[in-house]
């Protein structure tokens, strides 16, 4: 067999190995429509994180006697609350927003989704029937860092680290605002050391406890250390589309107002500096300005857009960038079927499946090479003969 032919019956092989996914990344040219995605988000509502709108696309009329239904699931799939029946639009897409009557925030207990067909009228209202439609699963690996930044589960209090850290911003600039309003010396002082320990936290090198501290110790610097939790998840769920897409945002933001926050300390001290009460307040002005940048970006490229990126993004742009990395990208089917394995256990789901596809993929590269190697020696074989 020539060489030309093996390497034809080389390629054709390592083709049909390959997943189509990893080839089909390129499927939309340039001046395509994107295609629309089934996606399901958490937002916020009347409280933090306590609504879940569905955008969903192409999607059939159910047909008289029945109704589609969303249901929310718990991390280990045993409990589940519904978002209500869903009214599909003679264009086939279906825009539906739940929010929690109690004002919960839906990503402290529910990483699962799942869509239904439900008879009408239901006989159990409170329990799917079973006929799944769709479903998605937030990565349980990386569930924790999603909740250190939004729900608090995995830190301190009841609020998520980012919540925190907008809290701590609007008490850092509600103290310099005070500065700026001080009818002597003292009290801009004062004010301007109670916002420099609200920005540094107790470990910073400013830090003065003598004038008080109107945070709570960890600092606005200390949160947006934090963002390093978005690069933690993204290295458990490397294979998430809405981690790994959104984790850079928060990272971007997160960097962003650690940059202004640190810039406003400096111009703090150049107040701190000056004997002249006008002289002092004078410095507190951008002071104020890069506080507010922290808080809720800049719209640096005038585009009326401001986006989690370098230099735009601030906390709030953080804040939604790391709610949808929660989002639910949903796939056709139910959810695996609920196991109760017990606390500290894993949850039940599909986390063997992507193992086993590498490993087929690995083993199906190497057979390739084999069988190909195997081709050249049989085919120089005679010549060697000879």
């Amino acid at each position: 067999m020539s060489r030309s032919r093996i390497a034809i019956f080389s390629a054709l092989v390592f083709l049909a190995i390959v997943p189509v996914a990893s080839v089909s990344a390129q499927a939309v040219e340039e001046g395509e429509e994107t295609p629309k995605i089934n996606q399901v988000a958490v937002e916020d509502g009347a409280a933090l994180g306590d609504a879940i709108t569905y955008m969903l696309f192409g999607m059939e009329q159910p047909g008289a006697g029945r109704a589609i239904e969303g249901w929310l699931v718990t991390d280990n799939g045993l409990s589940r609350i519904s978002t209500g029946v869903m009214n599909v639009a003679p264009d086939g897409t279906i825009n539906h927003t739940y929010v929690s009557p109690t004002g919960e925030n839906l990503l402290r207990r529910y990483t699962r989704l799942e869509i239904t067909i439900e008879p009408v009228p239901d006989p159990s209202p409170d329990k799917p029937s079973g006929n799944a439609l769709w479903s998605s699963k937030i990565p349980i690996r990386a569930v924790d860092e999603i909740r250190a930044l939004l729900t608090g589960e995995s830190f301190a209090g009841t609020d998520g680290a980012l919540t925190k850290l907008r809290q701590q911003l609007e008490v850092a600039i509600q103290e310099i605002r005070a500065a700026q309003d001080a009818p002597t010396v003292d009290e801009v002082r004062s004010h301007v050391h109670r916002a420099i320990n609200v920005l540094e936290g107790t470990g910073g090198a400013n830090y003065d406890a003598s004038f008080g501290d109107p945070g709570d110790g960890f600092g606005v610097l200390g949160y947006t250390a934090l963002r390093t939790l978005a690069s933690d998840a993204v290295e458990a769920a490397d294979d998430s589309i809405a981690i790994v897409g959104h984790a850079g945002g928060v990272e971007n933001s997160l960097k962003n107002a650690e940059d202004w926050a640190k810039d406003s300390v400096v111009q703090a001290l150049v107040s701190l500096s000056s004997d002249d009460l006008i002289q002092s307040k004078i410095h507190l002005t951008p002071a104020i300005g890069l506080l507010t940048s922290a808080l809720n970006g800049i719209d640096m490229d005038n585009d009326g857009t401001i986006r989690p990126t370098p230099g735009e993004g601030g906390v709030k742009q953080a804040y939604r960038a790391a709610q949808l990395m929660a989002t639910f990208t949903l796939s056709p089917g139910p959810l695996p079927r609920a196991v109760d394995l017990g606390p500290g256990l894993p949850n039940s789901g599909d986390t063997l499946l992507p193992v086993m596809v590498r490993g087929a993929l690995g083993l199906g590269i190497v057979l390739t090479a084999a069988g190909a190697a195997i081709l050249v020696w049989r085919a120089r074989r005679p010549r060697m003969a000879s």
